[in-house]
């Protein structure tokens, strides 16, 4: 069904494909959706500019050329249990710093209903991680969504882009896809929305699926920086970029009344040989802090043997400090 539906998609959109739209980059194509089960996703967190084992990293990028530390004398990770349920998500964060090689978890926190909870979020740092994180881990761009609709009202994703005709169209043969699947002897009798038996509702049907998909979207344009092609995408109080052809995500400027936030990646690779991600996401504050989280581990697990709120209970009982440390303020 899924398949019937993306070849629809591909069909009746082949003729807007030059330019793409602010939603479609922050669904990062080039990995799946993820499957049932649970994905175990693994950083390493350190700061820019505290004294300790200090390390340079040297990029294009001006937030990759600086100087990061440990926070102290421990070693901090962050741990996202992510299960994809129809529309929504259960999320298992859990912090924990290692010192000589003994690890000791700080907070955890449980969301059944992470889009829920996200959706509440007012902190335009938070949303910024989180928004670019489920982009690149889960590509989805569902909270990215609601970020920059809180940033600019204006804001349009791609279902309010999308001709009115064309999704009319489109969602009748959605329902008749499901019927027909459900009960293929309802083919005799049922009539295909995209082959009418009348002459000019066939005609109508062919002159709607030549229109563009999308409404051209005026906010997005292809730049030229240091010798690259990026696409940038312009909206009231924040700016995003992205590679071109590859689409991948590479820095978002967010500057509002009350925020000033830069978050960056460098460069992609694969994980696995199956999903690409970025080795370094970089989180810049208006707190002047700049924080760089490094991929360390992704893992699959099996639903059955791993129960994320009994995972959360269990590990709340081990923390001996109940009080939730600020240490890194985009983190919920």
């Amino acid at each position: 069904m899924i398949k019937i539906i993306i070849t629809l998609l591909i069909t009746m959109n082949s003729s807007f494909a030059a330019i793409p739209t602010l939603e479609g980059l922050l669904r990062n194509g080039t990995n799946a959706e993820l499957e049932e089960g649970i994905y175990l996703f693994q950083f390493q967190l350190k700061e820019q500019g505290l004294e300790g084992q200090k390390e340079i990293v040297r990029n294009k990028n001006e937030m990759e050329s600086k100087v990061f530390s440990n926070i102290d004398e421990a070693q901090y990770f962050v741990d996202f249990y992510i299960k994809k349920e129809s529309d929504d998500y259960r999320l298992l964060q859990v912090l924990y710093k290692e010192v000589d090689k003994v690890k000791e978890v700080i907070d955890t926190v449980y969301f059944s209903s992470f889009i829920s909870r996200i959706r509440r979020e007012n902190d335009i740092e938070k949303l910024s991680f989180y928004s670019i994180a489920f982009s690149l881990l889960a590509n989805d761009s569902v909270v990215a969504n609601n970020l920059l609709k809180k940033i600019d009202p204006k804001y349009k994703t791609n279902k309010e882009l999308m001709d009115e005709e064309k999704l009319v169209l489109f969602e009748k043969y959605k329902k008749y896809l499901v019927m027909t699947n459900k009960d293929s002897s309802l083919k005799a009798s049922l009539e295909s929305p995209m082959k009418p038996h009348d002459s000019e509702d066939r005609e109508l049907v062919n002159r709607v699926i030549k229109k563009p998909m999308y409404q051209r979207p005026g906010n997005i344009r292809l730049v030229k920086l240091e010798n690259e092609f990026f696409w940038a995408a312009d909206l009231t109080g924040a700016t995003l970029y992205f590679d071109n052809p590859t689409h991948n995500f590479k820095r978002i400027n967010v500057n509002t009344l009350s925020s000033n936030i830069l978050l960056s990646v460098d460069e992609y690779f694969y994980f696995n040989a199956k999903r690409i991600v970025p080795r370094n996401i970089y989180i810049k504050s208006g707190a002047d802090k700049l924080f760089r989280m490094t991929f360390k581990n992704l893992k699959f697990l099996s639903d059955k043997k791993t129960k994320l709120a009994k995972k959360f209970t269990d590990l709340s009982k081990m923390m001996t400090n109940k009080e939730r440390p600020i240490l890194f303020s985009f983190l919920l």
